[in-house]
């Protein structure tokens, strides 16, 4: 929802690797066996691109997501 507060637990079970949301400046490291939260408020409705931003491995230009901010 637009204007309110999300919270993302982010995990890893291999590398790490770097949750991004460029549109939102929004960068948070998931490291191997911790779950680090990371709150953001989005202020905008649309969707945005959610993307790694540690280079990881051999799958990382795979590792996309689309997050949708509504009304």
């Amino acid at each position: 929802p637009v204007n309110r507060e999300v919270l993302v637990h982010l995990k890893s079970q291999d590398v790490i690797h770097s949750f991004f949301l460029p549109n939102l400046r929004v960068k948070q490291d998931a490291v191997p066996g911790m779950t680090i939260p990371v709150p953001f408020t989005p202020s905008e409705v649309g969707e945005y691109d959610v993307v790694c931003a540690e280079l990881c491995g051999w799958g990382h230009y795979l590792m996309k997501g689309r997050l949708t901010v509504q009304n």
